[in-house]
């Protein structure tokens, strides 16, 4: 069946509140999006960034708010589909590792947004959960549990991409960035003493550098709400698949 056969066949079945609705959507795809593809991406191929526009599209015709995490984890594997690719969301909610798996390919998504955010560095707000930091009272007890938790985390996928978002002026600004996993891995540099004491709400943390003494990123272990957290991690160490501008139609 051709597409407008299709189209007509549903617009058959609907009723005319949903057929409203199918012609909001229908308007809704025909605006444009403003995308700046990397030629180096090997994720955001032609086929993705044209779909993952299109879901932009439809998202923002009801929405004035970035995406959420779960809804970027549902675009993601929509638009790996589109480019020929097999892809899907795992299906344990409490599972601690990859979000989505393409081609074989394990990834983990996050999502970042709000008006603090940074045009030039990477806050990943929960790295992990990591219940064990109340068991750690000394600078060595977060660096030994921090340096092998960590890597055992990451360790349960390939690649890590992250969904910024900027809201100015009516329009949101998308940015599809890759963390390197191997800046991550920087942790297992880390030495007892570069961990601070343990605070009152029992948290620490560290910076970590690169092999030229350069900063990476601050390693933040939240006792509070027991998670790892990812701050101040420099944009130009990681790579811009792909942006998207949208303007949001209630404005």
């Amino acid at each position: 069946m051709g597409a407008q056969k299709e189209i007509a066949s549903l617009v058959n079945k609907l009723s005319p509140e949903r057929t409203r609705l199918l012609i909001e959507m229908g308007h809704a795809l025909t605006r444009s999006v403003v995308a700046d593809v990397s030629a180096e991406s090997d994720i955001v191929v032609r086929a993705f960034e044209h779909d993952f526009s299109g879901r932009l599209l439809l998202f923002h015709a009801m929405h004035d708010a970035a995406l959420t995490k779960k809804t970027f984890e549902y675009f993601f594997c929509g638009s790996s589909r589109a480019a020929g690719r097999q892809a899907y969301q795992t299906s344990n909610s409490v599972y601690s590792g990859e979000d989505v798996v393409v081609d074989g390919q394990k990834f983990s998504l996050k999502t970042e947004s709000g008006q603090s955010i940074s045009r030039t560095s990477i806050h990943v707000s929960k790295l992990m959960e990591a219940r064990w930091i109340r068991e750690c009272e000394t600078q060595d007890d977060f660096c030994t549990h921090a340096k092998t938790r960590v890597k055992a985390h990451l360790a349960h996928y390939e690649r890590i991409v992250s969904l910024r978002s900027f809201l100015a002026d009516s329009i949101v600004k998308y940015e599809f960035v890759e963390i390197p996993k191997e800046i991550l891995l920087g942790i297992s540099r880390l030495c007892p003493n570069d961990f601070s004491k343990k605070t009152a709400n029992g948290s620490s943390r560290a910076t970590v550098r690169g092999s030229d003494g350069s900063v990476w990123f601050v390693l933040s272990l939240d006792g509070s709400v027991e998670k790892i957290t990812v701050r101040s991690l420099p944009l130009r160490l990681c790579k811009i698949h792909a942006t998207w501008e949208v303007s949001l139609l209630s404005h």
